[in-house]
């Protein structure tokens, strides 16, 4: 036995676990930082949000009105420069409104006639005006940090005579929620510390080793579940606060809305009553009060009370008017009054503005739908960290390591993972804006080469997908020349100019352009991940790496779009764009810092030596495809649920959706039960069709349930069947995507060509499907409509799955005799 006093070790205990053990610190602590900074920030835009909207509610509710008085009072022919007390009306709407920096009307040129407050920027002025005059309705426009809310003006005969516009600064949005922003940011604060003392001390207790093979398997487990659990607390606690914090403040907003509704319309109602027109023989009081609950969504009804209590008149949200209805209980939170007076007298009656407590409930359920989601996206990331984690550790061991201990073998360093970091990073900036390109382009749309709308917004999905395939192809012949670096970074640079580009786009050609960008330099980058993998992880790890390069595409997937449609609700499509392009630079550093020794071809590999399997030329597709069984599988499997997919999930969710007053977020949500769908039942299914002999039928259920699953949608479109549909088609692939692999490497056309070119041309079939998709159901939208085009769409995958069970023949075993 070795005594203490003999071995330095013990002696002296290495550092290596303190190294360790900090270094797992600061990698989770980054993560738990990053979901908390992600919460923090949709916080934020939420509070901005709220606020900007309840101010430019108040701003359009007197706004709209005054343009129809101003509107009023020329419609006898007199011109709107000679308006007789332009100065002192806008004085008066000015002190309505004190939010509003500058109130001023011009001509319907843009010109200034008249202002009150801060003077206005002329130039911005006038580019508002005219952009409101040939919408022919209010436009708010953002320039220089200012928001300009315009309202037309009609002359007596119906032209644009000129504008109302109202200045909204934006550094007064950002003072009013500067109060609760500065609590949010020290509650986030004290939580992150709070929960790295506890990771850190967990961490230290758990005694890590630089070398995590050697720790026992109920130690893997704490350490694996450790960092979940905290993250999970800490936005827990976090979410909680900041969810309390964004009612408060929505109420409040809300209020004050309310507030300007109930001044202005009781203050028009006490001129009535001074002027003698009695209380109880109001008429046409449906009309202001509809366009004030038009313009304020928290308002569920309003209605005007007798002294003594007793309600004569309630108006609903829908305009409809009661007279004499029962009495409803106040609440001091939810209702704002005024009172009526004869002119020196008592009272005669009051106006009650009601907000709807479901209406507000809702705004913070969507805080905390949005926080859930950040909850599950975090447990993502940080299983994506252990990946990473489990890599590096690996290739890197401990300096106390003694002499004589085995080093890793460049076969077993673990190499063939680090395509999973990559993708996932890939494809977490790529499909940030997946929940609304179409909507994007339905924004900018102008009708091009006689198309019907639907078609024109499915062509910037359809272009990208189409370059992404050509691009794909590229890629292949690159990496077989110069390694699989070179379409990788290439395509990482044109993506992320591509989102730049997608970002600034203000019209249909340039918005195709910038996705067709985008497109390519996927195409580029995704193709060559892959080629890292087929070059560099060796004959015993490359499935194990394809695997986990599966894993990173869908979590990344996952992650992206749902962030993607969080933000877009808080801060816009722009906005989205330019996140995407700043990520879009993550897998290009993550490559350059920790797969640099990977770049080429492995030794003794030279451009001569290219495997024959990877060539991909004509002779070669045109053989494959030229047996029955691989070309039923192409049009029988992979083409049909590629266009389901695409078609489903990028082109009609977003704009099926949206119609219906469904979220951005909600959509994003929806969106991720797909990716989540493949990630878990996936394994799962995996393992069946492994052991099954018969692949065909996998692909035949997969075909069936993902298509039934949309046929169904023509008998209801419901938020359910949507998302029925979406978990469907997740199924399908979860069924399908394996066996389809299996079923081609048993044919014998497929064993002749090599797995290489028959992976090339099926992974070509599916972007063709995925190209196709968005076209194919954007016609039938504008031919048939959306219900029906769904069902159609469902019909054909449904064909070609029949016609894959009637002609596909099983194909033998490997090795099996012939007959």
């Amino acid at each position: 036995m070795t005594s203490a006093a003999s071995n330095p070790a013990l002696q002296n205990p290495s550092p290596a676990p303190r190294q360790s053990t900090l270094r797992l610190f600061v990698a989770f602590f980054a993560v738990l930082l990053l979901v908390l900074l992600l919460n923090g920030g949709l916080t934020l835009a939420a509070l901005h949000k709220v606020q900007f909207e309840s101010t430019t509610a108040a701003v359009r509710m007197v706004g709209h009105d005054w343009a129809l008085r101003i509107q009023g009072a020329i419609s006898f022919g007199k011109p709107i420069e000679q308006f007789y007390g332009l100065k002192a009306t806008l004085t008066q709407i000015q002190k309505d409104l004190p939010a509003v920096a500058s109130v001023a009307v011009t001509n319907a040129q843009g010109v200034l006639i008249q202002s009150v407050g801060q003077a206005p920027v002329r130039d911005d002025l006038a580019t508002s005006v005219r952009r409101t005059l040939a919408a022919s309705k209010p436009v708010v426009d953002k320039l220089q940090g200012r928001h300009y809310l315009v309202f037309p003006i009609q002359g007596r005969e119906g032209q644009m005579a000129g504008a109302l516009t109202m200045t909204v600064h934006e550094a007064t949005i950002t003072q009013a929620v500067s109060e609760h922003l500065g609590r949010n940011v020290l509650v986030l604060a004290l939580v992150a510390l709070l929960a790295a003392l506890v990771l850190l001390a967990g961490l230290s207790l758990l005694r890590i080793s630089g070398d995590a093979s050697g720790m026992g398997t109920q130690s893997r487990w704490r350490l694996f579940a450790l960092p979940i659990v905290v993250v999970v607390l800490a936005q827990g606690v976090y979410s909680w606060d900041s969810i309390h914090t964004f009612h408060q403040q929505y109420l409040g907003a809300v209020q004050e809305t309310a507030k300007i509704a109930v001044q202005r319309l009781g203050r028009d109602f006490q001129r009535l009553f001074d002027k003698g027109v009695h209380i109880e023989r109001l008429v046409g009081i449906e009309a202001p009060f509809k366009r004030v609950m038009d313009e304020a969504a928290e308002i569920g009804y309003m209605e005007i009370q007798a002294a003594d209590g007793a309600v004569l008149y309630r108006v609903d949200r829908e305009g409809r008017l009661e007279k004499r209805p029962p009495a409803l209980p106040l609440d001091s939170a939810l209702d704002l009054t005024t009172a009526f007076h004869v002119a020196g007298g008592p009272q005669i009656g009051s106006l009650r503005v009601h907000l709807d407590g479901a209406a507000i409930a809702a705004g913070a359920r969507q805080r905390l739908l949005d926080a859930g989601t950040v909850v599950l996206l975090s447990i993502l990331w940080v299983i994506e960290l252990f990946v990473l984690l489990g890599v590096l550790m690996r290739r890197q061991p401990p300096a106390a390591q003694p002499a004589n201990q085995p080093q890793p073998t460049p076969s077993d360093d673990g190499r063939h993972v680090l395509g999973r970091p990559t993708a996932f990073l890939l494809l977490l900036a790529w499909a940030l804006p997946l929940s609304f390109i179409p909507l994007r382009m339905r924004e900018i749309y102008t009708p091009i080469l006689g198309l019907s709308e639907h078609v024109v917004l499915a062509l910037p999905l359809s272009v990208e997908m189409l370059c992404a395939l050509v691009t794909a192809l590229v890629a292949g012949a690159l990496t077989d020349r110069r390694g699989w670096h070179v379409p990788f970074l290439a395509g990482v640079v044109i993506s992320l100019a591509g989102a730049l580009f997608s970002s600034a786009a203000d019209n249909v050609w340039t918005f195709m352009m910038a996705r067709a960008l985008v497109g390519a330099g996927y195409g580029l980058a995704w193709m060559g991940i892959q080629g890292f993998i087929v070059l560099w992880a060796t004959p015993q790890t490359r499935a194990q790496g394809m695997a986990h390069l599966v894993a990173g595409i869908f979590a990344g997937h996952i992650c992206g779009s749902a962030v993607g449609a969080m933000l877009a609700q808080q801060v816009g499509y722009t906005m989205v764009f330019l996140f995407s392009a700043a990520l879009s630079l993550l897998p290009g550093l993550f490559v350059l810092m920790y797969m640099r020794p990977y770049f080429g071809l492995p030794s003794g590999m030279g451009a001569q030596a290219v495997q024959p399997s990877r060539k991909l030329d004509w002779p070669s597709v045109r053989q494959l495809l030229g047996d029955r069984n691989f070309a039923l599988l192409m049009l029988g499997s992979v083409v049909p649920f590629s266009v389901a997919q695409v078609g489903l999930l990028y082109f009609t969710l977003p704009l099926f959706l949206v119609d219906q007053g469904v979220s951005q977020s909600s959509i994003g949500r929806i969106m991720m039960i797909y990716g989540l769908s493949v990630i878990y039942l996936g394994p799962f299914l995996g393992r069946y069709v492994d052991a099954s002999d018969s692949k065909k039928k996998f692909i035949v259920l997969g075909g069936l349930v993902g298509s039934l699953g949309m046929i169904y949608l023509f008998f209801d479109n419901s938020l359910f069947a949507i998302t029925l549909s979406v978990f469907a088609l997740g199924l399908a692939s979860s069924l399908a995507g394996a066996a389809q692999s299996a079923f081609a490497l048993n044919l014998h056309a497929v064993q002749e060509m090599g797995m290489g070119k028959a992976m090339g041309v099926q992974r070509a079939a599916d972007k063709l499907g995925q190209m196709i998709g968005p076209l194919l159901i954007g016609a039938l939208f504008a031919s048939v409509g959306a219900a029906s085009g769904l069902a159609i769409t469902g019909l054909l995958y449904l064909g070609a799955t029949v016609l894959f069970l009637l002609l596909a023949q099983p194909p033998r075993p490997l090795g099996a005799a012939s007959a």
